[in-house]
C-alpha cells in the first residue's frame, strides 16, 4: 500500500507522504520521519479536527519525503513559484532548556567513573504520563541495553516513567553478563524511584494535622523528667510549639 502511494505521490508531483500512527516503529522502517504535528495542518484540518479524539488520540504524525517524476517535478516547481506554500516553515530550531524543555520533564547527570573525568551517567524523569517511541538497530549483534531497553518499552506500553543512560560504556558483545547489568541498572532505577515516592508519601506535610500531632508529642517528650547518671531526676524546658 505504501509503494503504491509513493508511486501516485510522484506521479501528481507531491513531495512528501505523511501518516498519523500508533505504531512508529513499523513506519520508521519505511523511511517515514517523527515531526511535529503542526507540521501537517491539512490533515488536521482535514481529518482530526472532527475525530471525537482529537487532541487525545495519542498518534504521533510521522513523514516521508517522495521523489516526483521528472515532469511532474517541473510543473510542481513552476507552480511554487507562483503560489506561495501556506504551511509553516519545517526549519528545526534548538529550544532553551535542553532536555528539560518541555514541562513536566526533569534531568539530572553524574559522574559514577565510567569516563574519567566527565558526567557519564544521566536520569530523564517524566512526572506524569507520558509516550516514548524508541529506533532499534536492526544489526544482528544487539547490545545488552538495546534488547532490554525495546523489552521494557513494549512492557510499559510505550509509556516508561523514567529513562536512565550512559556515555562511553555501549555494553555490546558482552552476552548474558552484559544483560544481567543492563537489567540491574534499570531494576536499581525502579526500586530507588519507589522508596523515594514511599517517602513522600509518609512524611507528614507541613501544615497537616499529622505534622501538628508529631510536633506535639515531640513538645510533650520534652517536658518529661529525664534520669541523670547520680539517679536524680531533671526536667528540660519545653520547645516551642
Amino acid at each position: 500500500m505504501i509503494d503504491e502511494l509513493r508511486r501516485r505521490a510522484r506521479v501528481r508531483g507531491f513531495e512528501a507522504l505523511c501518516a498519523f500512527t500508533h505504531q512508529p516503529a513499523y513506519f520508521a522502517r519505511l523511511d517515514f520521519s517523527i515531526v511535529p504535528h503542526t507540521w501537517l495542518p491539512e490533515k488536521i484540518s482535514a481529518d482530526c479536527s472532527v475525530c471525537p479524539l482529537f487532541r487525545r488520540c495519542g498518534q504521533y504524525a510521522m513523514l516521508v519525503e517522495v521523489e516526483p517524476a521528472p515532469r511532474a517535478r517541473a510543473a510542481f516547481t513552476a507552480l511554487q513559484c507562483l503560489t506561495p506554500d501556506p504551511r509553516p516553515s519545517r526549519q528545526i530550531e534548538a529550544a532553551a532548556g535542553g532536555i528539560t524543555a518541555p514541562l513536566g520533564f526533569r534531568a539530572s547527570g553524574v559522574a559514577c567513573g565510567i569516563k574519567a573525568s566527565q558526567l557519564d551517567l544521566a536520569l530523564v524523569v517524566a512526572d506524569g504520563p507520558a509516550s516514548a517511541a524508541g529506533l532499534f538497530t536492526t544489526n544482528q549483534a544487539q547490545a545488552a541495553p538495546v534488547v532490554v531497553s525495546r523489552a521494557h518499552l513494549e512492557r510499559s506500553g510505550a509509556r516508561p516513567a523514567r529513562v536512565v543512560a550512559n556515555s562511553g560504556c555501549a555494553n555490546a558483545c558482552t552476552g548474558a553478563a552484559g544483560l544481567e547489568v543492563a537489567r540491574r541498572t534499570a531494576e536499581t532505577r525502579r526500586r530507588a524511584a519507589l522508596a523515594a515516592a514511599s517517602r513522600r508519601s509518609w512524611w507528614p506535610r507541613r501544615g497537616s494535622s499529622a505534622s501538628a500531632s508529631t510536633r506535639t508529642r515531640s513538645c510533650e517528650a520534652s517536658r518529661r523528667p529525664r534520669a541523670r547518671s547520680d539517679g536524680t531526676a531533671t526536667r528540660t524546658r519545653p520547645g516551642p510549639s
